[in-house]
């Protein structure tokens, strides 16, 4: 059976939002065993995801973009 692939790319904004301790955002570590079905799903998970983690003060703007294989 096919797998199909994801691949993440994303800006600066989101590797370093910072949480109230100031420790940075780390995607590897959020995303691990996780499983999306669409690229959308991801997307909305890692938004909210860093909105939490940075109190939904961030201080730099964050661009993401999930492309799957067909």
């Amino acid at each position: 059976m096919y797998k199909r692939q994801t691949v993440l790319f994303y800006t600066d904004g989101m590797t370093e939002a910072r949480d109230e301790d100031g420790v940075f955002y780390d995607p590897v570590e959020r995303l691990d065993g996780r499983v999306f079905r669409e690229p959308e799903d991801l997307l909305e998970f890692l938004s909210e995801d860093v909105a939490r983690h940075s109190g939904g003060d961030a201080e730099d703007d964050m661009a993401l973009l999930a492309v799957r294989s067909l």
